[in-house]
């Protein structure tokens, strides 16, 4: 069990990492990417028909072939976001049969595969742009969308300090198991897991801060006083139209 806590630990922290690649010259307008992944991860959150969710796991495969994405960093958040929604919607298949569902003319399971298909479908869009993007035009297209610079920052920030928060925290718990004994009284390992928590609180203070004032440092040439204007493409147009479709079928 403590295996597998680490080893969820680490894949949240590698996930998490896909995220902070960089690509110069992304074929999408940033804060297009960023508002069209916003726009298609709510429509497949919300949608009630199943089709949409459908066609936006097949888009999602296909522009990672045309943006030439490693479908390796795609399907490791895609899979993580299923395997967690079948832990959440199992309690749906375990409900009596006069339960409350969202739609009461289909049965359980069906309800329960449609969540996690919404939910899949979701992560699959929302990462795929995300990913082409990278981590600095994710920043670039959230200032192009006139949000507060605080949001962005705190989005930046999460971003770059969660993995290193993650793996210290694997590191402190391996290192506090190596130290306890066999047989050790569970209130024993209770107070020393309280001593791990308590170092980490320490731990993570200090590195926030560090990487706080190192991203600061960074913005200066990153982010100049004004937004950065990108220049709207075909591509882009494309992908509005899109996004403009698939709310419409949702809709309809």
């Amino acid at each position: 069990m403590r295996r597998l806590t680490r080893a969820v630990l680490e894949e949240i922290a590698e996930i998490l990492d896909i995220l902070n690649s960089e690509n110069s010259s992304p074929v999408f307008n940033p804060s297009v990417a960023v508002l069209s992944a916003l726009i298609l991860a709510f429509t497949a959150s919300f949608s009630q028909k199943t089709l949409v969710p459908l066609f936006l796991i097949l888009a999602s495969v296909a522009m990672a072939f045309f943006l030439e994405i490693d479908l390796k960093l795609w399907i490791k958040p895609v899979v993580l976001t299923f395997l967690a929604t079948v832990v959440i919607s199992a309690p749906l298949i375990l409900l009596p049969e006069n339960a409350f569902l969202f739609k009461p003319e289909i049965s359980r399971i069906e309800e329960a595969l449609f969540l996690i298909l919404r939910a899949t479908a979701a992560s699959a869009i929302f990462t795929i742009l995300i990913i082409h993007i990278g981590w600095t035009k994710l920043l670039e297209g959230l200032r192009g969308l006139c949000l507060p610079e605080e949001f962005v920052f705190l989005i930046g920030f999460s971003i770059k300090y969660i993995p290193v928060f993650l793996r210290d925290t694997c590191k402190l718990v391996a290192a506090k198991e190596a130290r306890m004994l066999k047989g050790l009284k569970y209130k024993t390992a209770w107070r020393s897991m309280a001593a791990v928590a308590g170092e980490i609180l320490l731990r993570s203070y200090e590195k926030s801060l560090k990487l706080h004032l190192a991203l600061n440092a960074r913005m200066f040439y990153i982010f100049p006083s004004t937004p950065l204007k990108h220049s709207i493409n075909t591509y882009d147009v494309v992908l509005l139209i899109c996004t403009a479709l698939i709310v419409a079928a949702m809709m309809l």
